[in-house]
This record gives structure tokens, C-alpha cells and sequence, in this order.
């Protein structure tokens, strides 16, 4: 049984050009040999979409995407990772906004499951959204970094304390 949360049907047909000339294959069909752990894909016959599958299972990890949204997938992912890597929002938050920013549900708030328009629209959301609020996310993570700066502190100090109270344990064993 499979793990994988929202996990997409196996392409029965081309989400790219409706082609049912779909193979189940390795990812040396696109780049001459083999790359990564899992490197199986589904590809287009005939236009030469792809898409890559879950580790260890035939499940594809989006749409069959030709190259060009490809690229765009990767922009996309480029801009809106930035939110969420950075500190400003969580990863889930971060979902959430894009998903609201959309219009759709936020189940179906995959970059992978994206047409070109909406790939385009994260891209540029997502960026000026971090433009927008870069001060914020700078005060945040003052913030944040003096509060992780005491807790370093007071680990420090207890551990001092915790060392000394055993040396002096230690030497009054041996008096």
C-alpha cells in the first residue's frame, strides 16, 4: 500500500499533447543515461512529455510535462521555496497562500499538477510576495536568531553547571 498523500492515477494518456503512445521507462530515454536512485519515468511517444515517479513505486510524482513546462516548474519552485526555506512562512503556510493566491483547493496545490499560466503566476506571486515582505522576514529573523541566542545561553550554562557540580563531586570523593 502506497504512502504517498494525493498520489495522481498512472498517465493512461499524454497530459501534454492526449497521446496514448505513454511507456513506462528510465530517464536515460531523455538525457542518455541514468540519473538518481529511482530514475523511472512515464514518457510521450510522441511528444516527449515526461514525468518521474515516487521512489520505489510506478506512481508519478505530477503531470506529464514537456520541456518547456518543465522549465517552468523549476522556476516555479525557485521563487516559492524561497518563502518558505527562508523562514517567512512554514511549508504548509506557505501552500496554503499559494493555494488562496490560485484559487483552488489546497489538495490540488501541487507545482507538479499546475498548468503553464498558473506555473507563471507562482513565479511572479511568489517573488513579489518575498519582495514585499522582505523587511518583515529580516525583523523575524533577528528576532528569532537573538531568541535561539539565549536558549544556546542557558543550555550553555547548564551544562557548566552540570560539569562543575561533577568535578566537584569528583573531588570530594578523593579528599
Amino acid at each position: 500500500m502506497s504512502k504517498i498523500k494525493d498520489a495522481l492515477p498512472i498517465p493512461e494518456q499524454c497530459d501534454n499533447c492526449c497521446s496514448l503512445n505513454i511507456q513506462f521507462t528510465t530517464n536515460d530515454r531523455i538525457y542518455g543515461r541514468t540519473y538518481g536512485d529511482w530514475p523511472k519515468i512515464y514518457y510521450c511517444n510522441d511528444c516527449r512529455a515526461t514525468v518521474g515517479c515516487h521512489y520505489g513505486t510506478e506512481i508519478p510524482l505530477g503531470r506529464m510535462a514537456d520541456r518547456a513546462t518543465r522549465q517552468l516548474r523549476t522556476r516555479a519552485h525557485s521563487e516559492f521555496d524561497r518563502l518558505w526555506q527562508s523562514g517567512l512562512m512554514s511549508r504548509s503556510k506557505a501552500y496554503n497562500w499559494l493555494a488562496s493566491q490560485l484559487g483552488i483547493a489546497a489538495s490540488d496545490c501541487h507545482i507538479s499538477w499546475l498548468s503553464k499560466d498558473q506555473l507563471k503566476d507562482v513565479a511572479t506571486l511568489s517573488a513579489d510576495y518575498l519582495s514585499k515582505n522582505y523587511a518583515a522576514l529580516v525583523r523575524r529573523k533577528v528576532k528569532n536568531d537573538a531568541k535561539q541566542e539565549k536558549r544556546n545561553q542557558r543550555a550553555n550554562a547548564v551544562e557548566r553547571r552540570k560539569a562543575e557540580s561533577a568535578r566537584r563531586q569528583k573531588t570530594k570523593r578523593r579528599a
